[in-house]
């Protein structure tokens, strides 16, 4: 079981990956001479990539729950559903 900042490093490190990737390919793509209104393209791109690839790891790693953004109503007749630990509220 990885630690607490063993996880948070592993998703800043993956953040950082996906953003290099993609300015990378940013540059690969757009051809020379480069304005900075191109650059800025470029890391606007890569920012929202980097961020979606956050979000995206820690709702399946943290928030493992299927319940995250919905929660169904009880059947009647069903006991009303328990929160578990491992999956926080918020």
């Amino acid at each position: 079981m990885q630690s607490n900042k063993a996880r948070w490093l592993t998703l800043l490190v993956t953040a950082a990956i996906f953003f290099g990737v993609t300015v990378a390919i940013g540059f690969a793509i757009v051809p020379e001479p480069r304005s900075s209104t191109d650059h800025l393209v470029i890391g606007t791109i890569a920012t929202l990539v980097a961020l979606a690839a956050v979000f995206v790891m820690i709702i399946t790693t943290i928030y493992r729950g299927s319940e995250n953004f919905v929660r169904r109503r009880p059947k009647p007749g069903e006991p009303d559903s328990v929160d578990s630990k491992e999956t926080p509220n918020t």
